[in-house]
Protein backbone atom coordinates (compact mmCIF):
# COMPACT_ATOMS: atom_id res chain seq x y z
CA UNK A 1 0.00 0.00 0.00
CA UNK A 2 0.92 3.83 -0.92
CA UNK A 3 1.94 5.85 1.89
CA UNK A 4 -0.91 8.40 2.25
CA UNK A 5 -2.76 6.21 -0.63
CA UNK A 6 -6.83 7.03 0.05
CA UNK A 7 -9.33 5.26 -1.94
CA UNK A 8 -11.96 7.83 -1.34
CA UNK A 9 -10.05 10.31 -1.68
CA UNK A 10 -8.66 9.12 -5.08
CA UNK A 11 -12.12 8.58 -6.16
CA UNK A 12 -13.34 11.79 -5.35
CA UNK A 13 -10.34 13.26 -7.38
CA UNK A 14 -11.07 11.70 -10.41
CA UNK A 15 -14.66 12.51 -10.11
CA UNK A 16 -13.71 16.16 -9.75
CA UNK A 17 -11.28 15.67 -12.91
CA UNK A 18 -13.87 14.50 -15.16
CA UNK A 19 -16.18 17.29 -13.98
CA UNK A 20 -13.69 19.47 -14.92
CA UNK A 21 -12.60 18.15 -18.11
CA UNK A 22 -16.33 17.79 -19.47
CA UNK A 23 -16.91 21.61 -18.33
CA UNK A 24 -13.82 22.72 -20.25
CA UNK A 25 -14.50 20.59 -23.26
CA UNK A 26 -17.50 22.37 -23.70
CA UNK A 27 -16.30 25.59 -22.98
CA UNK A 28 -13.54 25.72 -25.26
CA UNK A 29 -16.03 24.12 -27.93
CA UNK A 30 -18.57 26.98 -27.74
CA UNK A 31 -15.63 29.18 -27.85
CA UNK A 32 -14.48 27.57 -31.06
CA UNK A 33 -18.13 27.80 -32.52
CA UNK A 34 -18.84 31.12 -31.47
CA UNK A 35 -15.57 32.52 -33.45
CA UNK A 36 -16.47 30.37 -36.55
CA UNK A 37 -19.44 31.65 -36.59
CA UNK A 38 -19.95 35.33 -35.47
CA UNK A 39 -23.32 36.21 -34.41
CA UNK A 40 -24.69 39.01 -36.74
CA UNK A 41 -25.69 41.88 -34.69
CA UNK A 42 -28.15 44.45 -36.04
CA UNK A 43 -27.92 47.87 -34.46
CA UNK A 44 -30.66 49.93 -33.72
CA UNK A 45 -30.21 52.62 -36.91
CA UNK A 46 -30.82 50.05 -39.30
CA UNK A 47 -34.15 48.94 -38.65
CA UNK A 48 -36.88 50.20 -40.64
Amino acid sequence: MLLGFDTAGFVFGLFMSGVFLIVGVTVLVSIVKALKKPKETIEPWEIK
